[in-house]
């Protein structure tokens, strides 16, 4: 009896080291295999053990998918972070990772709880304020240093945000820091 959970186990465990698995993964399933058979005690089936088993592969797979996904996240947010300040389409972004449009815009809303173009709208004015604040550079300068190609987006964004005009902000933020 001892010898077929030993056996099966090995099994398992040679095919999940040739899936990759790190070594602290392999030994948490070490445990949680054990831990397992040593609960069932005598009552220990074949069924139970094979449910072990697939409960042990769902546990893999579902920390495989979110390492994935953690990945994708982080180059997401990568890549937007260094072209927010280019013409960035959510098609485009979506095009560079692999995804459609629609997904990318759906999986964006699902996994920041913000819209993709919200997002890239407040680095930009982030970035814009910054400017504002710490530079001379004219309103239609700072404009498209953040990315508009249109002056008058970017009032428009700007204003949305902040509830005032870029040059206001600008007037209002330098007599704070005087």
């Amino acid at each position: 009896y001892i010898v077929l959970i030993n056996t099966i186990y090995l099994s398992f465990i040679n095919s999940v080291e040739t899936s990759g698995i790190a070594e602290n993964e392999l030994s948490e399933l070490k445990g949680l295999f054990f831990k397992s058979v040593k609960s069932a005690g005598e009552d220990l089936t074949v069924h139970a053990l094979k449910t072990t088993l697939i409960n042990l592969i769902v546990m893999i797979l579902s920390k495989r998918k979110a390492k994935k996904r953690d990945n994708t996240d982080t180059k997401l947010m990568k890549y937007i972070h260094s072209h927010y300040k280019e013409e960035i389409y959510l098609d485009k972004v979506a095009q560079e990772f692999g995804f459609t449009g629609k997904y990318l815009s759906a999986y964006f809303k699902r996994h920041f709880n913000i819209g993709f173009n919200e997002y890239v709208t407040g680095l930009r004015i982030e970035e814009a304020k910054n400017l504002l604040r710490t530079t001379d550079a004219g309103i239609t300068e700072i404009s498209a240093a953040v990315g508009y190609v249109n002056n008058a987006t970017f009032n428009v964004a700007f204003k949305k945000i902040t509830g005032q005009s870029p040059s206001a902000y600008r007037e209002q933020n330098r007599k704070s820091e005087q």
